[in-house]
C-alpha cells in the first residue's frame, strides 16, 4: 500500500498525463522531450562503449579493472545525489506548503516519514536511474556480461541510492536545528555554486591545456587524479567492487561489500527516522521563522540582464528571463540538470 503522503503526487502525474494526451500541442511537446531523452540515453550508451574501447586499447600493456571506471561514475553520482536529495529533503520536510495540513492531520510519524522519504527518493533519483542505466548497460556490453548481471545491478544499486537520501535527511535535519530553513536554502544555493566552481577547477586540473587525451600518459594522469577520492571506505567503492566482479570474474568475494552497503543504508535510514521523530517539530518551528532571507532586487537584476544581452530584442529577453526565474525557483531542477550534464560528460 502506497503512503498517503505521496498519493497526491501520483494523482497529479496521472491528471497531467491525461490532460496532455487530450491536447495536440502538449502531446507533441511531450513527444519531442521523449525523443530528446532517448537521444541523450543512446549518446551516453555509445559514449560509454567508446570510452571503454579507448581505455582497453591505450592501456593494453597494463591491467585496468572494470571497477575503476565504474567507481568514478558511481562516485560522481553519489555526490550529485547527495546534493539533490538535500535540497529535496529541505523542501519536503520543512518548506513544503502542504506541511501545515499534513502535520495537523492524524497521520502517524512512520507513515509521514516513509511517505516523504519515498517522495525525496523518487524525485531526486529518477534522473540518475534513467540516464545512468545506459552507462551501466554500456559496461555490460563492453565486458559481455550475462543476463544475470541485471539482478546484481538491482541488488547493488538499491541500497546505493538509499544511502544519499537517508544521509541528506540527517544532514538537513541537524542543519535546520541550528539555522532556520529559510536561511538554509540560501546556504545550499551557495554550496551549489561552490560545486560548480569546483567542477571548473577539476576540469582545469585534468585538462590544463583544454586538449583531448592524445597519449597514454595523459590517460594515466587523469585516472590517477580521479581515483584519489574513491577510497575503500566509500560506498562508491563497495558498489563498484560488486558490479566490477560481475563484469570480470576475478574471484573476489562480493558479499562483504554488499553487506556494508545494506548495513550502512539500514543504519542511516534508521537514524534519519529517529531524528525526524525526535527533532522534526523543533526544526519545523524554526523553519516557520518570519525573518526574511536573501531577496534580490527585480529592477536591478533586470537592468543587469539588459546590459549583458544588448543583442536580444525586448520580447525575447522577457521570455528568457521568465523561463530562467521559473527554473531557478526549483533548486532540484537545477541540480538534476547538472547531474545530466555530468553524466553526458
Amino acid at each position: 500500500m502506497l503512503p498517503v503522503v505521496i498519493l497526491p503526487k501520483l494523482y497529479a502525474i496521472r491528471n497531467r498525463w491525461r490532460q496532455n494526451t487530450s491536447h495536440a500541442s502538449q502531446l507533441v511537446r511531450d513527444l519531442v522531450i521523449l525523443l530528446f531523452s532517448v537521444a541523450v540515453a543512446l549518446s551516453i550508451y555509445h559514449g560509454t562503449l567508446a570510452a571503454l574501447a579507448k581505455i582497453k586499447t591505450d592501456l593494453s600493456f597494463a591491467y585496468l579493472p572494470a571497477s575503476l571506471p565504474l567507481g568514478l561514475v558511481l562516485l560522481f553520482l553519489f555526490i550529485m545525489l547527495l546534493l539533490s536529495n538535500s535540497i529535496a529533503a529541505l523542501g519536503a520536510f520543512y518548506l513544503g506548503k502542504d506541511l501545515d495540513l499534513i502535520l495537523a492531520s492524524p497521520l502517524s510519524v512512520p507513515r509521514f516519514f516513509f511517505g516523504k522519504f519515498l517522495e525525496i527518493f523518487g524525485g531526486s533519483s529518477w534522473m540518475a536511474i534513467i540516464f545512468g542505466l545506459p552507462a551501466i548497460i554500456g559496461f555490460a556490453s563492453a565486458y559481455h556480461a550475462p543476463w544475470s548481471y541485471a539482478a546484481l545491478v538491482f541488488v547493488t544499486l538499491v541500497p546505493y541510492f538509499v544511502l544519499p537520501t537517508a544521509l541528506a535527511v540527517i544532514v538537513v535535519t541537524l542543519f535546520t536545528i541550528v539555522i532556520p530553513a529559510n536561511r538554509t536554502r540560501e546556504i545550499l544555493f551557495f554550496i551549489f555554486a561552490l560545486v560548480l566552481l569546483g567542477v571548473y577547477f577539476v576540469g582545469k586540473l585534468l585538462f590544463p591545456e583544454m586538449v583531448s587525451l592524445q597519449s597514454t600518459n595523459d590517460l594515466l594522469r587523469v585516472v590517477a587524479i580521479l581515483t584519489m577520492p574513491n577510497t575503500t571506505w566509500m560506498p562508491s567503492y563497495w558498489a563498484a567492487a560488486c558490479l566490477g566482479e560481475g563484469l570480470e570474474h576475478t574471484g573476489r568475494d562480493v558479499w562483504p561489500y554488499l553487506a556494508m552497503l545494506y548495513t550502512s543504508a539500514l543504519s542511516l535510514f534508521s537514524l534519519a527516522y529517529f531524528l525526524i521523530r525526535t527533532l522534526h517539530f523543533r526544526a519545523y518551528s524554526r523553519a516557520k521563522d518570519t525573518g526574511r532571507g536573501l531577496r534580490l532586487s527585480s529592477r536591478r537584476s533586470h537592468g543587469l540582464v539588459v546590459q549583458m544581452t544588448p543583442f536580444f530584442d525586448q520580447q525575447f529577453r522577457a521570455i528568457l528571463m521568465k523561463e530562467f526565474k521559473v527554473f531557478a525557483r526549483d533548486m532540484t531542477q537545477a541540480v538534476q540538470l547538472l547531474l545530466l550534464l555530468g553524466l553526458c560528460m
